[in-house]
């Protein structure tokens, strides 16, 4: 019993002696590191959603209401949809709350990713001077495969 609380100490010191370096840095902080206040402005970014939507005129239009209520500038942020072989009313009402819409049929290929490259040339033809940065937003299908599945 003796040698496994002499174990037990031993390896407490060894610790504390290899962390103990690490209570310095808040002092250090507090003293040397005083918060700079800046007064230039954070720069904002212009940014662009992109939902490949197909078949989802029962969502799109709460997903577009969602981003439109971020706090983010909308004048910074802009919504692109692109109904994919939709058989629904998903462009119209993606286009009724304000997303700039692109329509795809093609039944060779079909898919969320040979739609978002449709999407991605489209926004690069149409908008030259380009983004600082994309979203891409999607339905997951797993809850209804389980569902449908019952």
């Amino acid at each position: 019993m003796n040698t496994l609380s002499f174990l037990n100490r031993l390896i407490a010191i060894i610790f504390t002696v290899c962390y103990a370096y690490q209570i310095l840095y808040i002092p250090i902080v507090w003293l040397f590191c005083k918060k700079r206040a800046s007064s230039d402005p954070v720069p904002l970014h212009r940014s662009a959603a992109l939902i490949c939507a197909r078949n989802e005129a029962a969502v799109i239009g709460d997903l577009i209401d969602s981003l439109k209520a971020q706090i983010y500038p909308q004048e910074f942020l802009s919504m692109f949809v692109i109904a994919d072989n939709c058989t629904d009313e998903t462009a119209d009402i993606a286009i009724l709350h304000g997303a700039k819409v692109y329509t795809r049929y093609n039944t060779n290929l079909i898919g969320k990713g040979y739609a978002l490259e449709e999407l991605k040339k489209r926004i690069c033809k149409d908008y030259p001077e380009g983004f600082d940065g994309f979203w891409f937003l999607m339905r997951t299908i797993f809850w209804s495969a389980i569902t449908s599945s019952r």
